[in-house]
C-alpha cells in the first residue's frame, strides 16, 4: 500500500491548493463567487457587447454598398461617423440598412453642410441628370407634338384633344399660329 493509500503525504511534499480550496478557507486573493442575479446580469452585457460588436461589423458592410452607390462622397472616417450617427439617430443604435445610410445621406446633405462631397465627381453627376432630364423632356415633347403620320383614328378622343390643346399652347407662347401672321 502506498502512502497515498494510507491517507499520508510523503515527506516534503507541498499540495497544489485549488481554487475551491482557497474559496472555502475565504483566501483574500480570491474573489467571491457571483450571485445568479450577477452571473445573469454579466451573461447579458457579455450578449450586448457581442451582438454590438456584430452590429458594427454589419454596419461595415452596409456603408460599403452605400459608397459604391455614392462616388461623390469622400471616402473618411469623418463621413462614415457622421452617416452612422444620422443612421443612428434616426433609426436606433441597431445595424443598419443601405437605405439606412442613404435616408442619413439624404438629411446630412439636405439639412447640414458636414459631409466631405467630392465636387468634380459631383458635378459630373449632375450634368449626367441634367442630360438625362433633357434627353426625357425632348422625348416626351416630340411624342406629343401633332404628327400627321400617327394614326389618329385608333386613338381616343380625349387624348387627341389633349395633344391639341398642347400644341395650340406652344404655339401661343412661341407667337405663332401654324406660321400665320396675326396682326
Amino acid at each position: 500500500m502506498s502512502v497515498w493509500d494510507q491517507g499520508r503525504q510523503p515527506s516534503g511534499f507541498q499540495p497544489q491548493e485549488t481554487e475551491f480550496d482557497k474559496i472555502l478557507r475565504g483566501h483574500p486573493d480570491v474573489k467571491t463567487r457571483s450571485t445568479a442575479e450577477q452571473v445573469k446580469a454579466d451573461y447579458e452585457e457579455a450578449l450586448a457587447a457581442n451582438q454590438a460588436h456584430l452590429d458594427g461589423l454589419e454596419n461595415i458592410k452596409s456603408l460599403d454598398a452605400f459608397a459604391m452607390g455614392h462616388k461623390e462622397l469622400c471616402d473618411t472616417k469623418a463621413n462614415g461617423e457622421l452617416l452612422l450617427n444620422q443612421a443612428n439617430t434616426m433609426f436606433g443604435k441597431r445595424a443598419h440598412t443601405v437605405e439606412h445610410f442613404e435616408a442619413a445621406y439624404q438629411y446630412l446633405r439636405t439639412e447640414t453642410d458636414f459631409l466631405k462631397i467630392d465636387k468634380t465627381v459631383e458635378a459630373a453627376k449632375q450634368r449626367e441628370a441634367a442630360k438625362q432630364h433633357f434627353e426625357a423632356e425632348t422625348a416626351r415633347t416630340a411624342e406629343r407634338a401633332f404628327n400627321p403620320n400617327v394614326d389618329y383614328d385608333s386613338m381616343p378622343l380625349e387624348e387627341i384633344r389633349q395633344r391639341a390643346a398642347e400644341t395650340f399652347q406652344d404655339e401661343q407662347a412661341t407667337g405663332n399660329r401654324g406660321g400665320y401672321d396675326i396682326g
